[in-house]
């Protein structure tokens, strides 16, 4: 009947609506008048709002959304005063999701409804229907802190309208107190570059501290690189020490979020022969945050200058982002005469030797263990520890030795051998073995006896366990037709040389890290990745490969494939086992894994022929540190497998 345009049709929807009706009848019934009669549906969306059953309002809520044309809308804008205050809050959300910018003074009028529910309501839609006009009646609603307020405080962050910006700065400028203050944070809100230069006046004006804290974040937050003269500017300038650091902080931010390899550092180093002694303090001790060769030079210059400014760059050597000023603060906790200097270069020496780009593990060893000979506390001796605790090598726990034998130390020694050990088991497990004993003769009972307890379970069940491991992929499966474990793919192709290796992470704790996790270091599916490492075999012999994967697995031993198993499923320890001979010397040991969904990983342990524990075996513990290798260059039986699995290494981390 209403498509063939039968008047007697709105009657009987009229009559379908009724509040007897079905609801799926009067719902239907609604749509249909919605459609026949779109001018009576301001009465019959307000209908539905205030009297309809959640349905039913679904019906009206879907008609504005997706039906309703914008004259419709209009009318709805023209009326709002006379609906509900639930209908008026549905329009206005309405309204804003459709961005009818032309209802724009129906949402401005509605932010003095009687009904909070629909100021609120205005205020959010003013988010998409203001403009910069709207921003001085916005910015005076946020200052309430009632829930209206807040709506006006979002709605102005987002607003994305032409002039917001210089609407907010100009109210800034022309405001004090809490309501410039409001501004300020509006503008740092929305990331308003164009705010640079007036924050920078505000942050000089320091009889305002709330003002200038925010001014100061503003800056760090949205400074770029042409920002940085000008903060240093304000730091070569200021009258307080408390502006100098507000300074030197925001340079900091801005100058991080430049390249290391970019001259992030030039307008600092500019300004530090002429400025005053106060200010060459913060420059030192910014230059000191940022690093970079250039100013690893100035900071060293400020070692020989004034007793505070050599202060100021002992303290910037300590907080160096990188290694690079290790061995000059090895020198000053050595030689330095003030006291207070000497254990500031100590605790920064330790810092710098913990960072990524250390030397070696065995040199890492070797420079603490002269900090703890130059340590003259204590306390000093404690930091010293702890950095050994650090260090995954055998040197490690030769250096905590006689630390156990000491009351005073013997804790925390006892704590870094127990770090180190379960480290090192992965490359002998005999040494981890004794360290492990050692800690159990001298700890009490108390928490360190029981982490001994635990760590001395713990290389019993994760025993033959291979836990170092180079990485590389993803890789792709390309047109051929055959599977993915069977293509030859970059790692067992001509290309191989050019593949990028990198160690697989570690946590340090064998129950997590006997298991190679490919997801969390790649991730996606319909993929591959290749692993590698090397083992030693003292004498050769029958021994067992304990293979798990998720999911397919191929197995390579020095450049024969020993194992292939197409097969989706978890990592299991011990599903597939090979039998193997060894010959004494070093091996190669490479895996495939794909991927297909969910989990991805693999696990290989070592076992004797008959299942048992395997002896007189080895492993590397760090692929930067090949001295077990090195070792075995002279004898007759190791030299040729070891010449070319150090080769082997320096290839595939020369790629890296």
């Amino acid at each position: 009947m209403a498509a063939a345009g039968n008047p007697a049709a709105l009657a009987a929807y009229r009559e379908l609506l009724g509040e007897t009706r079905p609801e799926t009848v009067r719902c239907g019934a609604l749509r249909g008048l919605l459609a026949l009669a779109p001018g009576q549906a301001v009465a019959l969306v307000d209908m539905a709002l205030a009297q309809g059953t959640p349905r039913l309002q679904g019906v009206a809520v879907d008609y504005l959304r997706r039906t309703a044309d914008e004259a419709t809308l209009s009318r709805f804008g023209a009326e709002l005063a006379t609906l509900s205050p639930a209908g008026q809050v549905l329009l206005l959300d309405v309204f804003a999701a459709r961005r009818i910018v032309g209802l724009r003074p129906v949402a401005l009028a509605a932010l003095a409804s009687p009904a909070a529910e629909t100021r609120v309501a205005a205020a959010r839609a003013l988010a998409q229907l203001g403009d910069a006009a709207s921003v001085p009646v916005l910015v005076t609603l946020a200052e309430n802190p009632d829930s209206l307020g807040k709506e006006a405080f979002s709605s102005l962050r987002q607003l994305a309208a032409p002039g917001v910006d210089a609407a907010l700065l100009a109210l800034a400028r022309d405001a004090a107190g809490e309501r410039r203050l409001l501004c300020v944070d509006l503008l740092i809100e929305r990331r308003a570059e164009s705010a640079f230069p007036a924050l920078l006046e505000f942050a000089r004006q320091e009889e305002d501290r709330k003002l200038g804290a925010s001014a100061w974040k503003g800056l760090a937050l949205l400074g770029g690189r042409e920002d940085i003269p000008a903060l240093v500017e304000v730091l070569t300038t200021a009258s307080s020490d408390t502006l100098r650091r507000s300074a030197g902080k925001a340079v900091v931010a801005v100058a991080r979020r430049e390249p290391v390899a970019s001259p992030r550092a030039a307008a600092l180093l500019a300004a530090l022969p002429n400025a005053s002694p106060e200010a060459r303090i913060e420059l030192i001790g910014v230059l000191g945050e940022l690093g970079g060769a250039e100013a690893l030079a100035a900071v060293r210059e400020g070692l020989a200058a004034t007793p505070e400014l050599r202060a100021a760059a002992v303290r910037a050597l300590g907080a160096w982002p990188d290694a690079s000023p290790a061995d000059l603060l090895l020198t000053l906790a050595r030689d330095e005469t003030d006291p207070v200097l000497r254990v500031l270069a100590l605790r920064g020496c330790v810092r710098a030797l913990g960072q990524p780009d250390a030397p070696p593990p065995a040199e890492t060893v070797r420079r603490l263990g002269e900090l703890l000979a130059a340590a003259g506390r204590d306390e000093d001796r404690k930091v010293v520890l702890a950095g050994l605790g650090q260090v995954s090598h055998r040197d490690a726990l030769a250096a905590l030795r006689p630390s156990l034998d000491q009351p005073a130390l013997q804790a925390e020694a006892v704590a870094a051998v127990l770090k180190v050990a379960l480290a090192v088991a992965r490359e002998d497990r005999a040494l981890a073995d004794h360290y492990l004993d050692l800690v159990l003769e001298r700890a009490e009972a108390g928490p360190l006896r029981e982490q001994a307890d635990t760590a001395k379970r713990q290389l019993e069940e994760f025993d033959g366990f291979l836990m170092n491991w180079l990485v590389a992929g993803p890789f792709f499966k390309t047109a051929e037709k055959c599977a993915v474990i069977d293509m030859a793919m970059e790692p067992e192709s001509e290309k191989a040389g050019a593949v990028r290796w990198q160690p697989a992470p570690l946590a340090g704790d064998p129950a997590t890290d006997w298991q190679l996790d490919f997801g969390s270091i790649f991730g996606g599916t319909n993929r591959a990745a290749y692993a590698v490492t090397w083992i030693h075999c003292e004498t050769g012999g029958k021994v067992r490969f304990e293979l798990g994967s998720d999911d397919g697995i191929k197995v390579w031993l020095d450049d024969t494939v020993v194992h292939r198993n197409d097969v989706a499923r978890p990592v299991r320890r011990g599903e597939d086992v090979v039998e193997l001979e060894l010959t004494p010397g070093w091996h190669r040991i490479m895996l495939k894994i794909t991927q297909g969904g969910g989990g991805w990983g693999a696990c290989l342990r070592l076992r004797a022929a008959d299942g048992g524990q395997l002896s007189g075996w080895r492993t590397l513990a760090d692929f930067r540190d090949l001295r077990i290798m090195e070792q075995d260059l002279g004898t007759p039986v190791f030299g040729e497998s070891a010449r070319r699995g150090i080769a082997d290494i320096a290839a595939r981390l020369k790629a890296n």
